[in-house]
Protein backbone atom coordinates (compact mmCIF):
# COMPACT_ATOMS: atom_id res chain seq x y z
CA UNK A 1 0.00 0.00 0.00
CA UNK A 2 1.53 3.42 -1.06
CA UNK A 3 1.95 6.18 1.22
CA UNK A 4 -0.99 8.10 -0.20
CA UNK A 5 -3.33 5.78 -0.02
CA UNK A 6 -2.20 4.93 3.82
CA UNK A 7 -2.94 8.71 4.49
CA UNK A 8 -6.12 8.83 2.52
CA UNK A 9 -7.39 6.33 4.60
CA UNK A 10 -6.14 7.62 7.89
CA UNK A 11 -7.48 11.16 6.88
CA UNK A 12 -11.17 9.37 6.17
CA UNK A 13 -10.94 7.56 9.32
CA UNK A 14 -10.22 10.74 11.67
CA UNK A 15 -13.16 12.73 9.25
CA UNK A 16 -15.53 9.69 10.85
CA UNK A 17 -14.51 9.57 14.16
CA UNK A 18 -14.26 13.34 15.34
CA UNK A 19 -17.26 14.00 12.58
CA UNK A 20 -14.93 16.52 10.98
CA UNK A 21 -15.00 18.66 7.61
CA UNK A 22 -12.15 17.70 5.18
CA UNK A 23 -10.93 20.16 2.77
CA UNK A 24 -8.44 18.64 0.25
CA UNK A 25 -6.40 20.46 -2.12
CA UNK A 26 -4.96 18.51 -5.43
CA UNK A 27 -4.83 18.38 -9.11
CA UNK A 28 -5.42 14.49 -8.94
CA UNK A 29 -8.90 14.06 -10.12
CA UNK A 30 -9.02 10.12 -9.41
CA UNK A 31 -8.33 11.21 -5.70
CA UNK A 32 -11.11 13.81 -5.80
CA UNK A 33 -13.24 11.01 -7.39
CA UNK A 34 -12.30 8.65 -4.53
CA UNK A 35 -12.60 10.75 -1.81
CA UNK A 36 -14.50 13.78 -2.52
CA UNK A 37 -18.07 14.67 -1.55
CA UNK A 38 -18.42 17.98 -3.66
CA UNK A 39 -15.65 19.52 -5.67
CA UNK A 40 -14.90 23.12 -6.15
CA UNK A 41 -12.64 23.75 -9.52
CA UNK A 42 -10.75 26.89 -9.43
CA UNK A 43 -9.70 28.86 -12.71
CA UNK A 44 -7.31 31.86 -12.59
CA UNK A 45 -7.86 32.11 -8.73
CA UNK A 46 -11.51 31.87 -8.85
CA UNK A 47 -13.63 29.30 -8.15
CA UNK A 48 -15.88 28.84 -11.52
CA UNK A 49 -18.15 25.49 -10.32
CA UNK A 50 -18.73 24.41 -6.98
CA UNK A 51 -21.22 21.17 -6.99
CA UNK A 52 -21.85 17.87 -5.34
CA UNK A 53 -19.17 15.55 -6.77
CA UNK A 54 -21.12 12.77 -8.51
CA UNK A 55 -22.95 15.78 -10.70
CA UNK A 56 -19.88 18.04 -11.27
CA UNK A 57 -17.86 14.64 -12.55
CA UNK A 58 -20.83 13.36 -14.65
CA UNK A 59 -22.15 16.62 -16.00
CA UNK A 60 -20.27 19.90 -15.48
CA UNK A 61 -21.44 22.75 -16.58
CA UNK A 62 -18.61 25.42 -17.02
CA UNK A 63 -16.40 25.20 -19.53
CA UNK A 64 -13.02 25.28 -17.89
CA UNK A 65 -14.49 21.98 -15.72
CA UNK A 66 -15.27 20.47 -18.82
CA UNK A 67 -12.35 20.54 -20.44
CA UNK A 68 -10.33 19.82 -17.67
CA UNK A 69 -12.19 16.06 -17.36
CA UNK A 70 -12.51 15.86 -21.01
CA UNK A 71 -8.61 16.15 -20.98
CA UNK A 72 -8.27 13.59 -18.09
CA UNK A 73 -6.49 10.31 -20.41
CA UNK A 74 -8.84 7.62 -21.11
CA UNK A 75 -5.94 5.04 -21.52
CA UNK A 76 -7.19 3.93 -24.77
CA UNK A 77 -4.14 2.82 -26.29
CA UNK A 78 -3.04 4.68 -29.81
CA UNK A 79 -2.84 2.31 -32.87
CA UNK A 80 0.96 2.11 -33.72
CA UNK A 81 2.56 0.71 -37.03
CA UNK A 82 3.56 -2.78 -37.07
CA UNK A 83 7.44 -3.10 -37.06
CA UNK A 84 8.09 0.35 -35.95
CA UNK A 85 11.31 0.52 -34.28
CA UNK A 86 11.67 1.96 -30.67
CA UNK A 87 12.00 5.71 -29.75
CA UNK A 88 13.70 4.68 -26.37
CA UNK A 89 14.84 1.45 -24.89
CA UNK A 90 15.77 1.35 -21.63
CA UNK A 91 17.28 -1.81 -19.70
CA UNK A 92 18.50 -2.22 -16.36
CA UNK A 93 18.12 0.84 -15.16
CA UNK A 94 19.56 1.60 -12.21
CA UNK A 95 20.43 4.71 -10.04
CA UNK A 96 22.33 4.11 -6.61
CA UNK A 97 23.58 7.25 -4.53
CA UNK A 98 26.50 7.01 -2.21
CA UNK A 99 25.91 6.72 1.43
CA UNK A 100 29.22 8.52 3.22
CA UNK A 101 30.22 8.52 6.69
CA UNK A 102 32.80 8.91 9.21
CA UNK A 103 35.50 12.25 8.95
CA UNK A 104 36.74 10.70 5.65
CA UNK A 105 33.20 10.36 4.36
CA UNK A 106 34.04 7.04 2.49
CA UNK A 107 30.84 5.22 1.16
CA UNK A 108 29.84 2.63 3.58
CA UNK A 109 26.65 1.58 1.44
CA UNK A 110 24.25 2.71 -1.12
CA UNK A 111 20.78 3.94 -1.18
CA UNK A 112 19.38 2.42 -4.28
CA UNK A 113 16.49 4.33 -5.74
CA UNK A 114 16.13 3.08 -9.43
CA UNK A 115 16.76 -0.24 -9.17
CA UNK A 116 16.85 -2.46 -12.40
CA UNK A 117 14.13 -0.98 -14.32
CA UNK A 118 13.38 -1.70 -18.15
CA UNK A 119 10.92 -0.44 -20.57
CA UNK A 120 10.60 0.80 -24.30
CA UNK A 121 8.21 3.79 -25.74
CA UNK A 122 7.73 3.77 -29.48
CA UNK A 123 6.83 6.91 -31.51
CA UNK A 124 3.25 8.40 -30.49
CA UNK A 125 2.95 5.99 -27.50
CA UNK A 126 2.65 7.10 -23.97
CA UNK A 127 4.07 5.22 -21.44
CA UNK A 128 2.61 6.73 -17.97
CA UNK A 129 5.67 6.27 -15.11
CA UNK A 130 3.19 6.56 -11.81
CA UNK A 131 4.55 5.81 -8.24
CA UNK A 132 4.14 7.60 -4.51
CA UNK A 133 6.69 10.07 -3.66
CA UNK A 134 10.23 8.68 -3.51
CA UNK A 135 9.67 6.46 -5.94
CA UNK A 136 12.39 7.08 -8.12
CA UNK A 137 9.95 8.48 -11.06
CA UNK A 138 12.20 11.77 -11.09
CA UNK A 139 15.28 10.51 -10.90
CA UNK A 140 14.62 7.99 -13.64
CA UNK A 141 14.08 10.79 -15.55
CA UNK A 142 17.45 12.60 -14.37
CA UNK A 143 18.61 9.26 -15.80
CA UNK A 144 17.60 9.19 -18.79
CA UNK A 145 18.78 12.41 -20.05
CA UNK A 146 22.36 11.64 -17.88
CA UNK A 147 22.18 14.46 -15.92
CA UNK A 148 22.70 11.61 -13.20
CA UNK A 149 24.98 8.84 -12.94
CA UNK A 150 23.09 5.49 -13.75
CA UNK A 151 23.54 2.18 -14.81
CA UNK A 152 22.28 -0.10 -17.65
CA UNK A 153 21.44 0.79 -21.07
CA UNK A 154 19.93 3.89 -22.37
CA UNK A 155 18.84 3.68 -26.32
CA UNK A 156 17.32 6.79 -28.16
CA UNK A 157 16.18 6.56 -31.88
CA UNK A 158 18.28 3.87 -31.87
CA UNK A 159 21.65 5.83 -30.51
CA UNK A 160 23.00 4.20 -26.95
CA UNK A 161 23.86 7.34 -24.73
CA UNK A 162 25.61 4.87 -22.04
CA UNK A 163 29.02 5.96 -23.59
CA UNK A 164 27.79 9.51 -24.81
CA UNK A 165 30.08 12.81 -23.68
CA UNK A 166 28.52 15.98 -22.25
CA UNK A 167 28.76 17.40 -25.91
CA UNK A 168 27.59 14.77 -27.62
CA UNK A 169 24.85 15.04 -25.62
CA UNK A 170 23.73 18.45 -26.53
CA UNK A 171 21.81 17.55 -29.65
CA UNK A 172 19.86 14.49 -27.88
CA UNK A 173 19.05 16.67 -25.38
CA UNK A 174 17.47 19.26 -27.53
CA UNK A 175 15.20 16.14 -28.74
CA UNK A 176 14.35 14.73 -25.22
CA UNK A 177 13.19 16.99 -22.60
CA UNK A 178 11.81 16.93 -18.84
CA UNK A 179 7.88 18.82 -18.22
CA UNK A 180 8.77 19.51 -14.28
CA UNK A 181 5.94 19.28 -12.06
CA UNK A 182 5.35 22.89 -10.45
CA UNK A 183 3.55 24.56 -13.59
CA UNK A 184 5.64 27.82 -13.72
CA UNK A 185 8.19 26.05 -14.04
CA UNK A 186 7.42 23.97 -16.77
CA UNK A 187 5.44 26.68 -19.26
Amino acid sequence: VSVQAQILSLLRELQRELNMGLLFITHNLSIVKKLADSVAVMQHGKCVENQRADTLLSAPTHPYTQKLLNSEPTGDPVPLPAGQAPLLEVDRLRVAFPIRKGILKRVVDHNVVVNNISFTLHPGETLGLVGESGSGKSTTGLALLRLIRSEGRIVFDGQSLDTLNRHQLLPVRHRIQVVFQDPNSSL
